[in-house]
């Protein structure tokens, strides 16, 4: 009787319930391909998160990391259980196969569960890793060590430099000057009530301009230090303006304001022409309604607040610009004599002149007076007499500035047949100085020739105008940064510009020269009055020391 060939009980088909076993490794297989698949993609897209990823979004940052890292994990959990099942089973294969198999095919299955035995037991590698399952093996040790970190550094949301994008952002705007010349209304609000119905509010806004004009002032003139001068001078102390030390502001005391220099005069050969000594300086300041616009729910803007102080953005602004004019001459007592008041043969003295501050012009210059006195400055300035152009009409100071003082021009020509632009301040350096006075003219315009750039990040804000468009002119480059408007032609004075001039003027106690005030702020100023057609490398003009006190008041235009 011949022998019936024994069954080997590995290669029945199993009838014993473990279905469930493939079942959840085919579940473990797809769901490894699938959520890998997804990350493969996320990693060459590299979208943009937005506010999903953010302190006000669906997800904080540090919760969208836990839950990348999580979802690796799992990927990398199921891909090593789904490998370990398919070697398992090529092995248990081939040992009933090949009746057996070797110890270093056994500790390939070691090397995906730890890693760190490939270097460890390298004899086994050398026996078993040339082979394919052995090549296989490998791989899959390989990636799933790498897996969550690759996940982390390419699929996790992270802070990245995106590419310049253009965009239009919304925004609230006030015209000319009317904002800051309302400020008196709503300045109470964060002052005591003392019962000064009448003055309060311009009291208020006195004040408050006097503080933040003299912390601009304080900070710009330290850092004309005498002995880094002489020791180690920095390239800024030149004689050049456009080399100089940008003048800078604070707005709303955090972000730093850093202006851009215009029209770069020659002060040598502009006084040589003039037969004086002629500073003529002009800023542009950058539109202070950019850093509200990002802020501005409309546009919803990321803040690095939103990313818990961790990221940061930069605007490029293509909006106009202020820009603000300072033209100071030097001129001789007999030059002048035709704008004193008190010089002339009709003119009517005032008997109390403190109160020529604010009233002179009512209480002493009398209705149908004009000032079409012809001086040497005329050309410089461009006065007209005022049949000719009421806007050109020369300014009249009540009297000459005792030495180390300074007198404000506020006489005006009738709203009704136009009004000009400018404010005046005449000034006289301290005694054993000069025997010149020197003669400014403040004003302000607007120039399209510039951009402002806005940054903010959890170091700080900065606002800065910039003028210069070598880098930025390119058509070709969709990254470059926005090119400013073009601008043609003169730049149109602002008359609203006058009446702010006025009230900072009082303010900053530059008028107090009228009743010989001996104001600090003015003697400050009067020490700077030049002495050579040329910029001082050490100190400050006083067309910049000016700039620095009006730099801080524009409205959002």
């Amino acid at each position: 009787m011949a022998n019936e060939p024994v069954e080997n009980p590995f290669l029945r088909p199993s009838l014993d319930g473990r279905a469930s076993i493939s079942a959840t490794s085919k579940l473990a297989s797809i769901y490894s391909t699938l959520l890998s698949g997804l990350f493969f993609v996320v990693a060459l897209l590299q979208p943009k998160y937005g506010h999903i990823v953010s302190a006000r979004g669906r997800f904080s940052p540090s919760s969208a990391a836990l839950l990348t890292a999580f979802i690796a994990k799992t990927v990398e959990l199921t891909f090593v259980m789904v490998s370990l099942a398919f070697i398992g089973q090529v092995l248990s294969r081939r040992a009933v196969q090949q009746k057996g198999i070797s110890l270093a095919s056994v500790s390939m299955r070691t090397w995906i569960l730890q890693p760190g035995s490939l270097l460890s037991q390298f004899n086994t590698f050398r026996f078993a890793g040339l082979s394919v399952l052995g090549i296989l093996s490998f791989v899959i040790a390989i990636l799933s060590l790498l897996y969550t970190t690759a996940a982390g550094a390419l699929v996790q949301p992270q802070l990245r430099l995106p590419p310049w994008e253009h965009t239009v952002l919304a925004g609230e705007v006030a015209g000319d000057f009317s904002s800051t010349l309302k400020a008196d209304q709503t300045c109470l609000t964060e002052w005591p009530d003392v019962g000064d119905t009448q003055w309060g509010g311009s009291t208020c806004l006195a004040v408050k301009w006097s503080s933040l004009c003299g912390r601009n002032f304080v900070r710009y003139m330290s850092a004309w230090d005498d002995n880094v001068a002489r020791q180690d001078p920095p390239s800024w102390m030149s004689e050049k303006i456009t080399e100089r030390l940008p003048i800078g502001a604070a707005l709303d005391n955090n972000i730093t304001v850093t202006t851009a220099w215009l029209d770069d005069h020659d002060i040598e050969a502009d006084s040589k022409k003039a037969g004086r000594i002629v500073n003529n300086i002009t800023i542009a300041v950058p539109h202070r309604g950019v850093p509200s616009a990002a802020r501005n729910t409309e546009n919803d803007l990321l803040q690095p607040e939103d990313l818990h102080d961790g990221g940061s953005y930069s605007i490029h602004a293509q909006v106009a610009s202020f820009a603000l004019n300072v033209l100071c001459v030097n001129a001789n007592e007999e030059e002048l004599a035709p704008i004193i008041y008190e010089t002339w043969p009709n003119g009517i003295p005032m008997d109390d002149r403190s109160k020529a501050v604010n009233w002179w012009p009512v209480l002493g210059f009398p209705e149908g007076t004009n000032t079409n006195n012809k001086t040497v400055l005329d050309d410089i300035f461009g006065w007209k007499d005022e049949d000719v152009d009421h806007s050109r009409a020369r300014p009249i100071f009540l009297k000459y500035p005792k030495a180390a003082n300074t007198i404000a021009n506020h006489t005006q020509v009738p709203y009704a047949l136009g009004d000009r632009p400018e404010v005046y301040i005449l000034g006289k350096a301290p005694e054993n100085t000069t025997s010149d006075y020197f003669l400014c003219s403040m004003k302000a315009a607007i120039t399209t020739s510039c951009t402002t750039h806005y940054n903010a990040s959890s170091n700080g804000q900065s606002l800065e105008a910039v003028c210069s468009t070598s880098n930025s002119t390119n058509p070709h480059n969709k990254d470059a940064p926005i090119a400013p408007i073009s601008s043609n032609g003169a730049r149109l004075a602002l008359v609203g510009w006058r009446d702010l001039g006025y009230y900072l003027l009082n303010s900053l106690s530059l008028n107090n020269g009228v009743f010989d005030g001996d104001a600090s702020t003015a003697r400050i100023l009067t020490q700077l009055q030049l002495t050579e057609p040329r910029l001082n490398k050490t100190l400050p003009s006083p067309a910049e020391a000016l700039l620095t006190r009006l730099d801080r008041h524009q409205p959002q235009h």
